[in-house]
């Protein structure tokens, strides 16, 4: 009796394996799975790697029980080492400092290729849940396009839906926004077309057989127009997450004059991505966190950390002053006192930027008196604090003094960059420091903090 309840289940199961149902659109495609649901509105159908909705007007057919369709052989991949065959990724919306959303990015293997879907949600100036953007996207076992879908809502209407298919060569695509259908297609830009998630998933797993370097026309979901896009590998990143050390790999898209980056992991899991230049930008996080910010309670979600600010201002002393990226963190000074406003800090690389004002120089302080004065206070700090190029930059109320120097700090060899802006009666000092070995490859990042630096 066991044996033939076991045989009975498994031939239902095999049954129920060996029938789909089948949603015929008005383009001709079909779409096959398990529908899950059928209402006036349209339809969701069970897809085997997420659910698709397909609203009534765009349905010509739907036929229950089908006999399923034989799904091509998925070509061999040379995946990254470490890569997943799928994974989630959580992250929480900046821009420029400012939280504004959440981001989430599931990554799905398949057995004809790969499944992506993305959701953000948009916060508004309370922090309340305002709008919601939700992307499905599908592309075969060699990344070529196959079919997309974007959902965008605000509340409980739907104010956009656009729907994309891929068949013989040429891309279709249907628009409803604001109840107006439109129906276009056109040529897919062979052979290089890619849809954005699938062109970068096939980056970061073949980059090596690129040689580090990938082009491709890629469809911008978001204005519906194919651009010429680049991936490059840019070297690695050392961050601090958790009190913990990590070395990511820096990958950098570009799209037209537009340059991102991201920082991902060996799984391909991004902890930090720059959505539209450097001002939006998604920082990693927990499913945890993201779920309470979506839901409107931001506060306990990170309470206060600097690392997503990109700018610091300080009314009172009168400037302001950004840095690079989040693995730099705005800091209270060191050393209280003496002048000294803010720290800004790279922990896994040993460097700062620390910000002071002189409160014994005069009123009619000159960049020359302020630099030999600076120089003074750093040899009483180090001794064999030695200058070993300066100069001025500028002219009039523009101009500064800078200078690079060596010095022994705790019993290290390390290397300084100064610079003296006088502005408005109040003479301030920036100094840079790190460890000498590292002082070629940081300088750039010291440079660019030092041009951020503007007295209000």
């Amino acid at each position: 009796m066991k044996r033939l309840v076991v045989a009975i289940a498994i031939l239902l199961a095999a049954s129920a394996a060996s029938a789909e149902d089948v949603v015929v659109l008005e383009n001709g495609r079909e779409a096959r799975g398990k529908i899950v649901e059928e209402t006036d509105a349209g339809v969701q159908l069970d897809v085997g790697a997420g659910k698709m909705f397909y609203p009534r007007a765009m349905v010509r057919e739907i036929r229950r029980g089908a006999a399923p369709a034989q799904a091509p052989a998925a070509a061999p991949t040379a995946d990254a080492a470490g890569a997943a065959d799928s994974r989630d990724d959580y992250s929480l919306l900046y821009d420029d400092g400012r939280r504004v959303g959440t981001r989430t990015v599931r990554v799905a293997k398949t057995a004809t290729g790969f499944r992506f879907e993305e959701e953000i949600v948009l916060l508004d100036e309370k922090g309340a849940p305002a709008k919601r953007v939700h992307t499905t996207e599908r592309c075969d076992a060699e990344f070529l396009p196959v079919s997309f879908q974007v959902r965008e809502t605000s509340g409980d209407a739907e104010h956009r839906m656009t729907i994309g298919e891929t068949r013989g060569g040429r891309l279709y695509v249907t628009s409803m926004k604001g109840g107006d259908k439109t129906i276009r297609d056109e040529a897919l830009p062979a052979p290089d077309a890619r849809f954005p998630f699938a062109a970068r998933e096939m980056f970061l797993r073949r980059s090596a057989a690129l040689g580090g370097k990938f082009e491709a026309k890629v469809y911008d979901l978001a204005d519906e127009l194919w651009r010429a896009t680049s991936y490059a590998e840019a070297g690695t990143k050392p961050v601090e997450e958790n009190g913990a050390a990590l070395t990511l790999r820096v990958v950098q898209r570009k799209r037209g004059d537009v340059v991102e980056r991201e920082w991902v992991d060996a799984r391909l899991g991004a902890h930090m991505a720059e959505l539209a230049g450097e001002r939006l930008r998604a920082l990693g996080s927990t499913m945890d966190v993201v779920g309470r910010v979506k839901s409107g309670d931001g506060d306990r979600a990170t309470g206060p950390e600097s690392a997503a600010r990109t700018r610091y201002v300080d009314a009172d002393a009168g400037f302001r002053i950004g840095k690079p990226d989040p693995s730099w963190t705005f800091e209270p000074p060191a050393v209280r006192g003496a002048g000294a406003l803010v720290s800004i800090r790279n922990a896994p690389v040993f460097a700062y930027v620390d910000v002071f004002t002189d409160p014994a120089a005069p009123e009619d302080d000159t960049p020359e008196r302020a630099g030999e004065a600076l120089k003074r206070t750093c040899r009483a700090a180090a001794p064999d604090f030695n200058v070993v190029r300066d100069g001025f930059v500028g002219e009039g109320a523009a101009r500064f003094y800078w200078f690079e120097a060596t010095a022994t700090t705790k019993g290290e060899k390390t290397k300084t960059l100064g610079r003296i802006v006088l502005r408005k009666g109040a003479t301030f000092r920036l100094l840079a420091a790190c460890p000498e070995a590292g002082f070629d490859l940081l300088r750039p990042e010291f440079e660019k903090i030092f041009a951020s630096f503007k007295p209000l």
